[in-house]
């Protein structure tokens, strides 16, 4: 087969894939299944994915866009830059078949818990080490608190993100009026500056503005810095 041939059954594939997990469920597609729908022999399919665990991760980071390589320059601006991370929206993004397939996902993330694990380390390491990255050196600038705890900050800055990217809606409740989530989390972060500051151990677990940069926002508050 030629590389163009090739990569037409590739993507025949991953389109079929795509649709059957949606219509049918991710239990209920079969490799037999989507060789039929895709075209393309089902041995053809096992050299190129070693199996439907494989073939559903593709699938889900082709619409879910994400991009291994990100450059990018920090620009000193605590908020600018945790702003520009959450904010992140990859240009080759399928949010329409990240609605539909969604749903099936996270059932399915339910009861296979090796492949939750999987995506959800796949999803969250590339913004985790971009975080990392500005809260460090903010840290070593002064601006915030040393010694802060990664864990806490990824939960409060990223756990907002992932309610939004699953469930496709923002907080809801009491805290969706003026400040919303940002609200709710500047609480949750001014508790933990201030059980810092009395030297308690901090737990490694929390239970037309862009959500990305009210969750910013709300961090920076927390520790009273101010932006651009």
């Amino acid at each position: 087969m030629g590389r163009t041939r090739s990569t037409d059954a590739h993507n025949r594939v991953l389109e079929a894939a795509l649709e059957l997990f949606v219509k049918k469920g991710i239990e209920a597609s079969s490799m037999d299944a989507i060789a039929a729908a895709s075209g393309v022999s089902k041995a053809t399919i096992y050299k190129h994915w070693r199996g439907r665990d494989a073939l559903l991760m593709e699938v889900l980071l082709l619409v879910v866009g994400i991009e291994e390589n990100v450059a990018e320059e920090d620009c000193g601006d605590l908020f600018t830059d945790l702003a520009r991370v959450l904010n992140d929206k990859p240009r080759n993004a399928r949010p329409e078949d990240q609605k539909r397939l969604m749903p099936q996902m996270v059932a399915y993330s339910a009861t296979h818990q090796e492949f939750g694990d999987a995506w959800r380390s796949r999803v969250m390491e590339m913004p985790k080490q971009r975080i990392r990255r500005i809260l460090m050196g903010a840290m070593a600038g002064g601006r915030l608190p040393e010694g802060m705890d990664m864990d806490v900050c990824f939960a409060l800055l990223l756990g907002p993100m992932m309610y939004k990217h699953i469930f496709g809606r923002h907080f809801e409740g009491a805290g969706q009026g003026k400040g919303g989530a940002g609200q709710s989390i500047l609480g949750t972060a001014k508790s933990i500056r201030k059980a810092k500051e009395a030297g308690c151990e901090l737990l490694k677990e929390t239970d037309g503005v862009e959500l990305g940069s009210r969750v910013a926002e709300a961090f920076c508050r927390a520790f009273e810095i101010r932006h651009d």
